[in-house]
């Protein structure tokens, strides 16, 4: 992770990214949308020692809870400890000082990140697709993968299921007459 005035910040909303794939609006203050609650708030994080998870307001007032493994939750831990300090904002992410990280800043944030790492077009919903990708390449059903993302139609999933290239699909398949043999 580059070095900056946030890394553990950085570092945290990446893990989150590709851990959730939650929308930009789910994880930062969106004020181009007054009438939603948009940002991840500290009251809806949840880092157990056993259980750790997240409940966001999605797209259409769909409420949902995303859990997260051990190493998102030590990023977080990082973050919240190290960075954000005893801030009294209601939000997670901060940009300067209680005020809360925004849309347009994770974006920007994300394509300094993706300069960096030379990685080229990184954006909030490349993580989200990156999450849906490698969900289904890890066995999760598109009605699953569908509640995951919050989707009203599995159409809207599918399109994840297309987005997959044919050597992505071939290396997650896996040998019918194999798993056979072994019972």
């Amino acid at each position: 992770m580059r070095q900056d005035a946030h890394p553990h910040r950085n570092r945290a909303i990446v893990h989150m990214l590709l851990e959730t794939g939650v929308r930009a609006a789910e994880l930062c203050y969106d004020a181009t949308r007054p009438e939603e609650e948009t940002g991840l708030r500290i009251s809806n994080l949840i880092l157990g020692r056993t259980d750790s998870f997240i409940w966001v307001m999605g797209k259409g007032r769909k409420p949902r809870t995303i859990g997260l493994g051990q190493e998102t939750s030590l990023a977080m831990r990082r973050y919240l400890n190290r960075e954000r300090g005893q801030s009294q904002s209601p939000y997670v992410f901060l940009s300067r000082g209680d005020e809360p990280l925004c849309v347009r800043m994770l974006q920007q944030c994300l394509h300094a990140l993706g300069d960096w790492a030379s990685v080229p077009n990184v954006h909030p919903h490349r993580f989200r697709h990156t999450f849906a990708v490698n969900q289904l390449l890890n066995g999760v059903s598109d009605l699953v993968l569908m509640q995951l993302l919050r989707h009203t139609t599995l159409e809207s999933t599918r399109i994840y299921t297309r987005a997959m290239t044919q050597l992505q699909a071939r290396n997650a398949a896996s040998s019918i007459v194999d798993r056979m043999k072994h019972r």
